[in-house]
Order: structure tokens, then sequence, then C-alpha cells
């Protein structure tokens, strides 16, 4: 959702307008696609719907690494992980 503010998704949100998996996408897109790069060098070429079923897949992750706890947070650290890495001058 480029050119919406964080307060413009978030009213968005809370209001039904979006949905939670859209909302989480919009925020972690870049760490999202420099995941999926580094996961799978040939991302770009993969077909958009192939994209963004990858998207969704992480976005779910977040979902329930923040609603759910356990199992789903050892999933987000896979995330953190590689946002480190980057910081550290890793890049994919």
């Amino acid at each position: 959702m480029p050119g919406i503010s964080d307060d413009e998704k978030m009213m968005r949100l809370s209001n039904d307008g979006i949905t939670e998996v859209s909302y989480i996408i919009s925020g972690n897109i870049v760490a999202f696609v420099q995941q999926a790069v580094f996961e799978n060098p040939d991302f770009f070429k993969d077909p958009f719907d192939v994209q963004k079923a990858k998207m969704i897949e992480y976005a779910e992750k977040v979902r329930k690494a923040n609603s759910a706890g356990g199992e789903a947070r050892m999933e987000l650290e896979d995330i953190k992980k590689f946002e480190k890495q980057k910081m550290n001058g890793f890049e994919a």
C-alpha cells in the first residue's frame, strides 16, 4: 500500500477496510522480499501469484507469532535472523 501513511493503514485495519495479512505485508514488504530472494535467488522470475503466495506465507507466520506464540515465534526468529545478517553487511 504505497503512498498510504501508517496511521491510515491502521485506521483501515481497525475498520475492516484491509485484512490483517495485507497490513502485515505492507509493513514488512522489504524484509519479506529480501527473505524471499535469500531463499530463492530467482524469486523475481517467479509468476506474480507465486510471489504473492510467498508474501502471504510470511505474513501468516507473523500473524500467528503475534497471536499464538510457540512455534510461530520460532519461524519469526528466522526473519529476524535474516534482518540481523543484512544489518551486519550480508546481502543475498
